[in-house]
């Protein structure tokens, strides 16, 4: 269950890449790191994204496991798989924005009853190749969240792309207001940092971009490899 885990959640923040011709897409590469502050040593991973015009490939290398997701929005199904077992899930897209969105809602993101916060602090610091800007996002409520993001306006992306994804996913109206303060974020996380009290157990999770690129998309990896076996259930219960 924890691989569906990574596949349902990875790139959920981190989507944010524009449309483009067919064949011809985007590509980012970022470090991910997520851990229980005081518990389990963190584990560390890769996040790869490609984007065409109607579908996404997010895949995640976190600890010793790797899972795709294929989102498919002409088609309306998301394809699932853990890439070591040569098993994939195919869901509806309705279902997956249906699943996503309890998942916020137990998470406590979406609690109408938070006021969450975006404040600029002046800090200014280079990532990588680009010039980057410290905000931070603060929210409170039953689970409160506090995330520092450093945005840049150098990036071949912004976050307008982001939201553009997030609409795709349905995802824009399970966020609420945390979904309506985003759209005034000017710029691309190219770094970002955030931290999470649930049940009394702080989650902390971290992204740092390493490469972004356009060029030809490879249909293969919008394809279920040969040899996978498709399997039944559903996951949304």
């Amino acid at each position: 269950m924890r691989r569906w885990n990574h596949c349902w959640a990875a790139g959920v923040w981190m989507l944010a890449l524009p449309a483009a011709a067919t064949e011809v897409g985007t590509y980012i590469e970022q470090e991910i790191t997520q851990s229980a502050v005081g518990k389990q040593p963190a584990m560390t991973g890769v996040q790869k994204i490609w984007i065409g015009k109607d579908r996404i490939r997010n895949e995640t290398e976190l600890a010793d496991e790797t899972s795709v997701a294929i989102f498919d929005f002409a088609a309306a199904r998301v394809i699932m798989m853990p890439t070591d077992d040569k098993q994939y899930l195919e869901m509806k897209l309705d279902d997956y924005r249906r699943l996503v969105s309890m998942r916020l809602k137990s998470a406590g993101l979406s609690d109408p009853k938070a006021e969450p916060r975006l404040s600029e602090t002046g800090e200014e610091k280079t990532v990588g190749e680009y010039r980057c800007r410290k905000v931070i996002f603060e929210q409170g409520g039953r689970s409160p969240v506090r995330m520092e993001l450093w945005l840049t306006r150098d990036a071949p992306v912004d976050f307008g792309f982001f939201l553009d994804v997030m609409k795709k996913l349905g995802l824009d109206q399970s966020l609420g207001k945390i979904g309506e303060l985003s759209a005034k974020l000017d710029g691309y996380p190219i770094e970002v940092v955030s931290e999470q009290t649930i049940e009394k157990q702080t989650i902390r999770t971290s992204s740092k971009v390493r490469r972004i690129a356009s060029g030809p998309l490879d249909p293969a990896l919008f394809r279920i490899p040969e040899g996978y076996k498709k399997l039944s259930g559903d996951i949304t219960r």
